[in-house]
């Protein structure tokens, strides 16, 4: 009986380290990916007009989510032909945002 307990206890001291580390490298992939949105962050606002930081700041309040895939289009956008970011060229991006997620809500209504 003894010997049944002491391998219940390091089977579960076995999982816990398990789940443990696992935790970790959940956050440091985590803290890894926030370091990324933040320098892509910084180097799209470098590039941006006044009106189009403030344009991206009520966006990102409001969707961040969307604010994220914006700041990725543009940074796409701005490798193929560097220049400012302009408060046109953002409306347009979360345009064309906006019109990607409607179309795949009424694709899944239509099914």
């Amino acid at each position: 009986m003894d010997e049944l307990d002491g391998l219940r206890k390091k089977k579960i001291e076995m999982m816990q380290q398990q789940y443990a580390a696992s935790f970790e490298s959940q956050a440091q992939e985590e803290q890894q990916f926030q370091q990324q949105i933040t320098q892509l962050e910084f180097a799209m606002k470098q590039m941006m007009s006044s009106e189009a930081l403030q344009r991206y700041g009520s966006v990102k309040m409001a969707h961040p989510e969307k604010a994220l895939q914006a700041l990725v289009v543009l940074a796409q956008l701005v490798q193929k032909n560097p220049g400012r970011i302009d408060d046109q060229m953002l409306k347009n991006v979360l345009l064309q945002l906006s019109q990607r997620k409607e179309t795949r809500l009424n694709l899944h209504g239509a099914v």
